[in-house]
Formats: C-alpha cells, sequence, structure tokens
C-alpha cells in the first residue's frame, strides 16, 4: 500500500463516487481501476467498497484506508520535496565510450532522472586515452569501457558478443583483403578485429579510421569496408552481416565499471546502482522493472517509479 498510484486511485473513486468516472479521470479504463481496487482489497482482507444506486461508497473499514491514503500521499510528497533539495548542486561526472552513450546512456538517464531530477550529470565521451586520463585523474566518479589490462579491479556490467557490421545490401561474402573500418588506436575493438583475422590467416586493408563514431557510420553505409561491434550496440543505418559474411568469428566482450578512485556521493552511488539494473534487462527501457505500467495514472512521480520497481523488480 505504498504505490501513490494505487492510493490516488483510491482516492479518484472516493471523489468521483464511481469506478468509471475515476477512470476517465485517470485516462485508464474501468477494468483496469476494477482490476486494481480487487487487487487492493486481497491485500487488505476485506471490501473497501460498496455498490450503491448513487455510485461506489466507502465502507467502514475503506474510509479507515483513506484516512491513512491521504497522508501517506502528504508524507510522501514532503519526503520527495526534501530530497530533491538534497540533490540541488550535486555532481554526478561518468566517462564512457561513445558507443555506449550513443545507445544504452539514454535507458539509463532516463531511469536515474525519475528518482534524481536535480542532480546535474556530466558524460565524459571519446577515446579509451581519454577515459582512462579522466580516471587516472580523477575527473570522473567512474567510467564504463570494455574490459581493460590496466583495470583488473574493474567491476563487471554485462557481456556481448561482438558481430560483424557493414552497409545494407555489401556484397557478400567478403573476400580478402578484407577492407577494415575502425576506431582510432589505442583501441580494444580494433585490436581484436586485427588479431582475429590474423588468428584466421585471412588478410586486411585499413581502408578508414575515425575518432567518432558517427564517421564510422557514414563509412559502413558507403560500404568502404566492414567493423565489429558489440551485438546489442546497434550502428545508424548499419547492421550486422547476416549468415554467409565468410568472416571469422569473433569473441565475446565484457563491459566494466571502473572505479577512479574518489569518494562517491549519495547520488554517485544510485547512479552505479541504476547502470548496473539497467545492464541487467540488457538496457531495454520497456523491459526494465522501474518503467513496467500496471495501470497509468498521469505524471508519474519519482516516489511512485520507486515503489513500483520494488513490487515488480524479477531476476533478469
Amino acid at each position: 500500500m505504498v504505490d501513490p498510484g494505487l492510493l490516488r486511485l483510491l482516492l479518484a473513486i472516493t471523489e468521483t463516487r464511481g469506478f468509471a468516472n475515476a477512470a476517465q479521470v485517470l485516462g485508464v479504463t474501468q477494468p483496469s481501476v476494477s482490476q486494481q481496487v480487487k487487487r487492493i482489497e486481497q491485500f487488505v482482507g476485506r471490501p473497501l467498497f460498496r455498490r450503491t444506486r448513487r455510485g461506489a461508497e466507502l465502507t467502514a473499514d475503506g474510509e479507515a484506508v483513506i484516512i491513512y491514503a491521504r497522508a501517506m500521499l502528504g508524507l510522501t510528497s514532503d519526503l520527495r520535496q526534501r530530497l530533491d533539495r538534497l540533490d540541488d548542486g550535486v555532481e554526478v561526472a561518468t566517462a564512457m565510450s561513445e558507443d555506449f552513450c550513443r545507445t544504452a546512456l539514454p535507458t539509463v538517464l532516463r531511469l536515474f532522472v525519475l528518482d534524481h531530477p536535480h542532480v546535474r550529470l556530466r558524460i565524459v565521451s571519446g577515446t579509451y586515452e581519454t577515459l582512462t586520463a579522466a580516471i587516472d585523474n580523477r575527473t570522473v566518479d567512474f567510467a564504463i569501457m570494455r574490459r581493460y589490462d590496466r583495470f583488473p579491479d574493474a567491476e563487471p556490467l554485462f557481456h556481448d558478443q561482438l558481430a560483424w557490421f557493414g552497409g545494407l545490401g555489401l556484397r557478400l561474402p567478403v573476400a580478402d583483403p578484407i577492407p577494415l573500418v575502425v576506431p582510432l588506436p589505442p583501441n580494444p575493438t580494433r585490436s581484436t578485429i586485427l588479431d582475429c583475422l590474423r588468428a584466421a590467416g585471412r588478410s586486411s586493408i585499413i581502408r578508414f579510421e575515425s575518432i567518432g563514431v558517427a564517421g564510422m557510420e557514414m563509412a559502413l553505409g558507403a560500404h568502404l569496408g566492414v567493423c565489429a561491434g558489440p551485438r546489442g550496440m546497434a550502428l545508424l543505418g548499419v547492421a550486422p552481416l547476416p549468415d554467409g559474411h565468410g568472416l571469422p568469428p569473433l569473441p565475446r566482450v565484457e563491459f566494466v565499471m571502473v572505479r577512479a578512485g574518489r569518494a562517491l556521493s549519495d547520488a554517485a552511488h544510485a547512479f552505479a546502482r541504476v547502470l548496473a539494473d539497467a545492464a541487467r534487462s540488457r538496457f531495454e527501457l520497456e523491459s526494465h522493472p522501474i518503467i513496467e505500467r500496471g495501470i497509468g495514472f498521469g505524471t508519474q512521480d519519482a516516489e511512485g517509479s520507486r515503489s513500483r520497481r520494488e513490487m515488480l523488480r524479477t531476476p533478469l
């Protein structure tokens, strides 16, 4: 009974004197309202409403619950305002590769802002030299990157399978010398590509190098060559090559969180937890426990999303 959405549902029925009226106010269907009321009554163990000619009326137990519902919503609002004041002026600084920013970061930001809308975020994105420099200089709280030998104590986040990418309609199979579109060195993806081709006895030629993902996307789309990348982090306008590409298999890769060694604020710890939670759901926003919807209540506050997270969390 701590979900503000459910408490607002009870108040809406009480104030509009009917399930249908409450559904219209909340922007949901009447069956959804009835289902949620039934769930609440099963939890409480007694009926909260009775139907009369004048509509839905509270039972004696329902009146007691409504008194507590109003009080709990008031306390929730006070707590949210206090937490927002504590977040004012707090900064979380993170370093991450550009492909992570382009694909996984939107989900992480959406989830984090639900609970911490007033925290100031600073994202450092760039080459691995940029990320390692940010860690060494402690200008960030932590960094997200592929497993790197320099940081053996990094915390694992998730694994992904490397796949070959190319422009749509690329002629297959890809013949030697294999034309490559690769990041500028040093870069672990570049090293993995070259190592795999050498181990398979394949020759290659670098046709395009770029410091950023956008340049590589354009080169791949123009059929200048092929590249490898995590299958779960798709490139814009570029797709994994289908079976029959004729290229050697690629390994799985591990993404990790590297702490910079400076003291973390509560907000930074919260951001790290969101990262770990989102990684377990493969950064798919719709399937994440915080985002799943049982019933809509218009604008959802952070406390409501936190309550839903605790109720809906399942191992992923």
